[in-house]
């Protein structure tokens, strides 16, 4: 399976402004493709791509476990593809795909391992996950997402 390509995005600033509610909702700004604006929840994807930070390890490690909870609960035309990217990019594992065929229990807390990542977990000195958002109804990855690493000594 080939993997979905996006124009490049950015998202430069997020705030919680009042929209029509009794609690604010968050609002990000920046760029989708070429285009500045403003984006809010909504039930459509403005962006398809999620990446976490850089985590600087130093040493040799494997990833063991990848923990996090999806909302809504998981149901048809719902697909979250997860990628680690290893050593400043220069080697990436493609997971396995969260759909309901692979999580048919309607399952909210996902725990990736080894198994499905092909066991292609190993890194030298840095990483980061991504999400990419493919299915047509929305997902959304709920923080915090939970890592858990073994380190060569």
């Amino acid at each position: 399976m080939a993997l979905p390509t996006y124009a490049s995005s950015i998202i430069t600033v997020a705030t919680k402004v009042q929209q029509n509610s009794e609690f604010p909702q968050f609002v990000m700004g920046g760029r989708n493709a070429n285009t500045y604006k403003l984006f809010k929840k909504s039930t459509t994807y403005a962006f398809n791509v999620w990446r976490s930070q850089v985590f600087q390890i130093g040493k040799n490690f494997d990833i063991l476990s990848i923990k996090f909870a999806i909302h809504p609960d998981m149901t048809t035309n719902m697909e979250i593809i997860p990628v680690i990217y290893f050593d400043n990019e220069s080697s990436s594992s493609v997971g396995a795909t969260i759909n309901p065929t692979n999580y048919p229990n309607s399952d909210r807390l996902i725990t990736l391992t080894s198994k499905n990542f092909s066991n292609t977990v190993h890194g030298k000195h840095n990483f980061f996950i991504e999400f990419q958002f493919t299915g047509s109804a929305l997902s959304v990855i709920e923080l915090p997402v939970s890592v858990e690493l073994e380190v060569e000594e």
